[in-house]
């Protein structure tokens, strides 16, 4: 891409390697992606879900999130939930003068490794109320321009 040239919402949160990139054996992560995508459908008004490739961004007034299903290794899946996170916190910052934090959230019914993960990994039953049900971080005036992104909504 020549320097100037602006990439697209949709450009940007499509990823270049498929879930069965990772190697090894795993189970399918089809039921686990069901039930987050339920969990976020029932989130209050006050959030807007946006399908972004194999995952979401949630805006609200509690902040945003980029949630990611775990699909295959967990450390692996946790890491490109952050960097999926991290790019759209860039690409905010061309379109926003205050860029709040992304939060990147792993779903997943596993039972966690030893080790730190970079993000937040849940089960689904309680993505919601991770969501919803923090602190409010980001002002009526932001939350607008956010509820504008050019990207699909959730129904």
């Amino acid at each position: 891409m020549a320097h100037g040239d602006r990439v697209t919402w949709a450009e940007l949160l499509k990823s270049d390697r498929s879930p069965t990139d990772q190697g090894g054996v795993f189970r399918s992560a089809r039921p686990i992606a069901s039930e987050a995508r339920d969990e976020l459908v029932r989130l209050g008004t006050a959030h807007i879900t946006f399908q972004i490739d194999d995952g979401w961004l949630v805006v609200g007034p509690t902040g945003l999130f980029v949630v990611s299903t775990a699909t295959g290794d967990l450390a692996t899946a946790a890491d490109d939930v952050c960097t999926r996170a991290g790019e759209i916190r860039k690409r905010l910052a061309n379109d926003l003068s205050f860029v709040p934090f992304v939060d990147a959230v792993l779903v997943t019914d596993e039972r966690l490794p030893g080790g730190a993960l970079p993000c937040m990994a849940i089960d689904p039953s309680n993505l919601r109320t991770t969501i919803a049900e923090g602190p409010r971080t980001i002002d009526d005036e932001t939350l607008g321009r956010l509820g504008r992104l050019a990207l699909q909504r959730l129904a």
